[in-house]
């Protein structure tokens, strides 16, 4: 695409002038990148390791600023609001549903807009991303077909295979309700086996057979619609149908009936409901509606606690229980949030915890772990990683040279000199990627130093 976007443009103004106006850009090009909803920091790493890869940005910090992310949720939104869809929502105060459906995934999301020069959005509930999408409809359909010939003539892989292509490319784009019978044509005339629907080569499926396909996607997406509309206040929001899979007539009316069932309507563009997400992704670098972001997940660290011999919880974990240069008796594993799922973040909030740590070496780097908490608890600061792991996954590694920060000299009791450092770690999302300072203060002034962040290999 880059190659092709260079020759148009050498071609299209000529010799030399062409060569001459991209020279003049081609090391100032920004590059806008979108994903699902649930992909965050460790996908948008390896897509920019990727662009570095691929040349087109030097591997440096000036170079990782020219990509940027956007979710295929903020740029469907961005889509709809450029194309006029929600004009009407707008004028009526109503909140908007973005319902992207493409090939793999559905994403979900919700904004409250909000009118005026220049015109804000806000996302106003957690996004949901789905694994819905029309190519899991295929899936499904193979999956059916494989069965369903089992013990056929015409079940062997390679019958299979053209009848899913001759889906994939006719019935599945037009079939509408449970009363269309599909006709899938894959041989000729003198193929026929009538005890397995198959004549005159073609396989003809029933209306109901053909809906099962579908319908995990339907009840998945209505169910995800339930839990936006309840999450989100005031009046029943406007859906928005975009994405690939929106041109399907059954998802289409599925939702339309189930949406007026709830008060809701549901829209769609008249056409390249496809190009929702490339053209949305452009407005998003251009018009930048969206201020206001939900964090998908809680962000915390981990942190240890001073032990307490009348805590049984502290008791029990005595066997980890380390002792630190000023003689106190430290318990590891107690979890402290920084940033809650739900919160609502704008591009200038920062969110910060103050942590301190010692040391018989004079400090130069730190490096923190940052951990994503997966749990249902609304309030998991003070919890203990040990109880289910599995919920506090590390997303990523903080790193920061910590050589600048004022370390005190200390005594202990037992081991000697020591140093202690106190300094806050600040998070914020900047656009749609988690960024980290570390800030102290140093004769009374706000000191700062930026932090890299570094993701583990998905």
């Amino acid at each position: 695409m880059y190659t092709c976007t260079q020759t148009y443009i050498i071609g299209h103004h000529g010799v030399p002038s062409g060569a001459l106006l991209w020279a003049s850009v081609e090391h100032h090009i920004d590059f806008v990148f979108s994903h699902p909803n649930g992909w965050g920091g460790p996908q948008q790493s390896q897509m920019r390791r990727a662009v570095v890869k691929a040349g087109l940005v030097p591997d440096s910090q000036e170079g990782y600023a020219r990509v940027q992310f956007v979710t295929e949720g903020e740029a469907s939104a961005h889509f709809c609001i450029r194309q006029g869809l929600a004009t009407d929502a707008i004028k009526s105060g109503k909140n908007v549903i973005i319902v992207d459906a493409g090939g793999g995934t559905v994403d979900i999301s919700t904004y409250s807009v909000k009118a005026g020069v220049p015109l804000t959005m806000a996302e106003i509930t957690t996004a949901e991303c789905l694994f819905g999408g029309s190519a899991i409809v295929s899936f499904r359909a193979r999956e059916f077909l494989t069965t369903k010939l089992a013990g056929s003539r015409y079940g062997n892989p390679q019958d299979i295979d053209e009848m899913f292509k001759q889906f994939d490319k006719t019935a599945k784009l037009i079939f509408k309700n449970t009363s269309d019978s599909s006709y899938i044509r894959f041989g000729s005339l003198r193929d026929s086996d009538p005890s397995f629907g198959i004549r005159n080569g073609q396989l003809i499926l029933s209306g109901p057979e053909v809906a099962s396909f579908f319908e995990l996607s339907g009840t998945a997406i209505t169910d995800a619609l339930i839990r936006q509309k309840s999450a989100a206040s005031g009046t029943a929001p406007v859906v928005f149908l975009v994405g690939g899979f929106a041109a399907s007539p059954w998802l289409f009316e599925r939702l339309k009936t189930y949406t007026q069932s709830l008060g809701m309507s549901l829209a769609r563009p008249n056409s390249h409901t496809n190009k929702a997400v490339a053209e949305g992704a452009l407005s998003f670098y251009l018009d930048h509606f969206v201020s206001v972001r939900v964090a998908p997940v809680t962000y915390g660290v981990e942190i240890g606690v001073d032990f307490d011999s009348s805590n049984v919880e502290h008791t029990r974990r005595s066997h980890h229980m380390s002792i630190w240069p000023s003689g106190r008796k430290i318990i590891d594993g107690s979890f402290l949030s920084v940033l809650d799922k739900g919160t609502q973040v704008s591009e200038e909030t920062e969110f910060s915890q103050n942590l301190y740590s010692e040391s018989s070496e004079p400090f130069t780097t730190k490096e923190l772990n940052i951990l994503s908490y997966k749990g249902t608890s609304s309030r998991p600061s003070g919890s203990w990683i040990d109880t289910e792991p599995h919920l506090y996954p590390a997303l990523c590694t903080v790193r920061a040279d910590v050589s600048r920060v004022p370390r005190t000299p200390l005594r202990g009791a037992n081991y000697g000199l020591y140093y202690r450092i106190s300094f806050d770690v600040v998070l914020s999302f900047g656009l749609t990627e988690l960024k980290a300072q570390l800030r102290w203060k140093e004769n009374g002034l706000e000191k700062r130093c930026p932090a890299t962040i570094v993701y583990d290999d998905v």
